[in-house]
């Protein structure tokens, strides 16, 4: 008898199945797999975070956004990729989508305060 896959081993699944779509450069097969995870367990903000990634490899960078600040509502302590939602917002000129949440967190967390982007 087989034993039904948890709801979190199927986004693993999925993830997995998006990874190795990625690794061959089947971007739209990486997003078929991604967004099926996303469908099983939007909290996953790895399938979030490849999902615009792969948007982005296939040139649909407002989807790529939406997914990048999908992903960053999930981890908004991961700064590397509010660097990327920056340069991207910059590309669909939609930059106040960035600083809206950013000047948000700052107001939320001193430690996002305190961070300076020079070392003056």
């Amino acid at each position: 008898m087989t034993q039904a896959l948890s709801i979190q081993e199927q986004a693993q699944r999925y993830f997995e199945l998006g990874l190795s779509a990625f690794d061959r450069q089947d971007y739209q097969e990486a997003l078929v797999q991604f967004t099926e995870g996303i469908a099983v367990r939007p909290e996953s903000s790895g399938l979030w975070l490849n999902r615009s990634i792969a948007y982005q490899k296939l040139n649909q960078l407002p989807e790529a956004f939406d997914d990048l600040l999908a992903y960053l509502n999930l981890k908004p302590e991961d700064l590397f990729s509010w660097h990327r939602a920056l340069k991207l917002a910059q590309q669909i000129s939609c930059l106040e989508r960035v600083l809206k949440p950013l000047a948000q967190l700052a107001q939320e967390d001193s430690g996002y305060q305190s961070f300076q982007l020079s070392a003056d």
